[in-house]
């Protein structure tokens, strides 16, 4: 049974779940339009918790990015990080929650992945660092001050042994 609550990665909907084929030819914006079609069914396989299909929309709605020649949006680096916290993927959720990070260091969410991340890793000092940082950008978020709060309940339950 899952009782724990399903993070929100974006608004997804009821998108088929079954990766969409490549763009045939040089046509930008019908790349670009399969990126945004890969991004919401990745959201819908994710709010699923099918975390391994979710990243595979995500990955190929990045390259769908790459051959319309537009930026790759942010949003799926953080998703995509959500989803392979899903996995217990630290190592790769820390990698893409960077790269949501560097792409926009002002977005709260780059920092509250890279906090997840970091806390799925038991960097515990470090997973606090990040979500002072989320929490800075975006005050409000009860969601990031609670995995704060949990952190730091786990840092004190190591330093009492």
């Amino acid at each position: 049974a899952r009782a724990a609550k399903r993070p929100a990665v974006g608004a997804g909907d009821a998108a088929s779940a079954a990766p969409a084929p490549a763009p045939a030819g040089p046509d930008a914006n019908g790349a670009a339009a399969l990126a945004h079609e890969l991004q919401k069914a990745g959201n819908a396989s994710y709010q699923q918790w099918r975390f391994a299909e979710a990243i595979a929309h995500f990955t190929n709605a990045l390259e769908a990015s790459d051959r319309a020649g537009v930026p790759r949006p942010v949003q799926l680096y953080s998703n995509r990080s959500a989803a392979y916290c899903g996995l217990k993927e630290w190592e790769l959720a820390l990698k893409d929650a960077d790269a949501t990070i560097a792409a926009n260091p002002t977005w709260s969410r780059g920092h509250s992945r890279r906090g997840n991340a970091l806390h799925g890793m038991q960097r515990l000092e470090d997973a606090v660092a990040a979500y002072q940082e989320a929490l800075k950008l975006d005050p409000a978020n009860d969601t990031v001050r609670k995995s704060m709060q949990g952190c730091l309940v786990m840092q004190r339950e190591q330093q009492q042994q």
